[in-house]
């Protein structure tokens, strides 16, 4: 971790902006945004071609107007599903809501934002005996 902001900052003084403000961006850019889940109900179980053409519309529109960045999108019986990652919620749910108003689909749309899974440590564990547990997968439960 040492050498890697070493490295940063050494990369930073070649240019003539403040060494500290790279950190920042890089720590910044490390930070995991809010996501946000949109879903379109479908009126058949199926999506048509034209819901589809919706979709691929709404999702270059959220990011041509720089609401957030597309990064999932699929469908489900019965529905279309957006997940959207965004810099902060509020603003966005705002902008998601009056494109999706806009499109005429607000009345049978959802948007919420999504929930955030974390995954147990990869460290090994001490047990009671103060021995170290085994080694487990990240995804494996403990």
């Amino acid at each position: 971790m040492r050498i890697l902001l070493a490295a940063l900052l050494l990369a930073a003084c070649g240019r003539s902006e403040h060494p500290l403000d790279t950190v920042h961006q890089t720590i910044d850019e490390a930070r995991t945004k809010p996501r946000v889940q949109i879903q379109i109900r479908l009126e058949a179980i199926d999506p048509s071609p034209t819901d589809l053409q919706l979709q691929r519309t709404i999702e270059d529109r959220i990011e041509r107007e720089h609401i957030g960045r597309v990064v999932s999108s699929g469908s489900t019986p019965g529905a279309m599903n957006i997940t959207v990652e965004v810099d902060e919620t509020v603003n966005s749910i705002d902008k998601i809501r009056r494109l999706l108003r806009e499109a005429g689909v607000l009345n049978r749309s959802s948007v919420k934002i999504a929930e955030t899974v974390s995954l147990p440590s990869c460290t090994p564990q001490r047990s009671a005996s103060k021995r170290l547990d085994p080694p487990r997968l990240c995804a494996q439960p403990a």
